[in-house]
């Protein structure tokens, strides 16, 4: 017999969090970010949506495959988040620089 919720047999990560889970968070997030920001708004809102389903379905695999406890899932995604503002802020940051910085040309 398959148990779809299987408990955890281990303490998974000594952080506590799920390792998985937060770089592709963060890296689909930013690939989602990059592809979708000069976009119309109805496309923002489906690939949005798109991005959080894939990013609910990354952590479900983990807790499915017992791999992780659901507090970690969590961490994960939190931690996820963090980098994923941290990334969109540098590059509309980087944006916004690079359209107010003059070239060496005067242009």
């Amino acid at each position: 017999m398959v148990y779809f919720f299987s408990p955890v047999t281990g303490f998974g990560t000594r952080l506590g969090y799920d390792f998985f889970a937060a770089p592709r968070l963060a890296i689909y997030g930013f690939l989602a970010y990059l592809a979708l920001s000069g976009s119309p708004q109805g496309v923002r809102i489906v690939g949005w949506i798109l991005w959080t389903l894939l990013a609910a379905a990354l952590g479900f695999n983990r807790r499915v495959l017992s791999d992780h406890w659901p507090k970690q899932v969590l961490a994960g995604y939190a931690s996820g988040a963090c980098i994923l503002i941290g990334m969109a802020t540098g590059a509309k940051r980087i944006l916004q620089t690079r359209r107010t910085i003059p070239t060496a040309f005067g242009s």
